[in-house]
């Protein structure tokens, strides 16, 4: 069975909440512990045209985690503040589902939660730029880039043991 595209078609576009806190270590370099919720989807299409008997065209997984990256934080620039931010995260499956949608055009929904491995290791970098803003707040824009350590299947019946990718981008206010 082939997959099309490498499992990229479409881009899953998910909202993730996000706490951090920012602890210095000098004027130029800062840890940054945080907790965030977060969906990460991978898409499948199918090619039928090798395998006339498989019924399925195409399937999404979607998988919700609550992680633990550990940024460090390193100011490149001043005014505006722009940094690099690097680091590991773990994250820890909630619940795991895909949907797949059939040559009739129907669509399956199922849990899959007990099929995934509950801990997930990521690496991450990104960059960012924060804007001092009124009443000692801060605006913050980053784009961050995760990509899985290890394979996330744990069951012999996937095709392939992927591993989670994320592209982040994030808008906040820094208290």
């Amino acid at each position: 069975m082939k997959r099309r595209n490498s499992g990229i078609k479409p881009i899953n576009f998910f909202f993730n909440i996000s706490l951090f806190l920012e602890l210095s270590i000098n004027a130029k370099l800062s840890v940054r512990p945080s907790l965030r919720f977060v969906k990460l989807g991978n898409h499948v299409e199918f090619d039928n045209k090798n395998y006339p008997i498989l019924i399925a065209t195409d399937s999404e997984v979607t998988q919700t985690y609550l992680t633990i990256p550990l940024y460090f934080k390193y100011l490149i620039l001043q005014q505006p503040d722009i940094y690099l931010l690097f680091g590991p995260e773990v994250g820890y499956l909630i619940k795991a589902t895909t949907k797949t949608r059939f040559i009739d055009n129907s669509e399956e929904t199922e849990e899959i939660t007990s099929k995934i491995k509950r801990v997930n290791f990521d690496i991450s970098t990104g960059i960012g730029a924060e804007l001092k803003h009124i009443k000692e707040k801060v605006v913050f824009f980053e784009i961050k880039y995760a990509y899985g350590i290890t394979g996330v299947s744990k069951e012999s019946e996937w095709l392939y043991n992927w591993k989670t990718r994320e592209i982040c981008f994030s808008l906040g206010i820094k208290f």
